[in-house]
């Protein structure tokens, strides 16, 4: 297989893997994502197909749209603490934060 350039600067990744893989570790997966926006956009669509046909799974009862599913995917927060950010006095628009990330207009 080619060298990628993915190994060298700007990017420097260090691992071989997916892109939003669930095994690395968060930070990770923050900057792949924003190194690689398309994949990040096909993860929330997906996650919002998922909750469509699935809608009494856990993540249909437990995120009101994809894109809180998403932001719960890639933080490091209980399930608890995300319930107090949602249910917070200012409750965060996920889409349009997730969107501002990814620098998506």
């Amino acid at each position: 297989m080619p060298y990628s350039k993915y190994y060298d600067n700007p990017y420097n990744l260090n691992r071989h893997g997916c892109i939003g893989c669930p095994l690395c570790n968060k930070k990770v997966m923050r900057y792949e994502f924003q190194l690689f926006p398309p994949r990040a956009l096909a993860l929330i669509r997906s996650l919002k197909k998922h909750m469509l046909l699935k809608p009494n799974n856990y993540i249909a009862r437990n995120f009101s749209d994809e894109y809180e599913a998403f932001y719960f995917y890639v933080v490091e927060i209980s399930m608890n603490d995300f319930k107090e950010l949602k249910n917070s006095m200012f409750e965060p628009n996920f889409k349009e934060f997730i969107n501002e990330y990814l620098s998506i207009k």
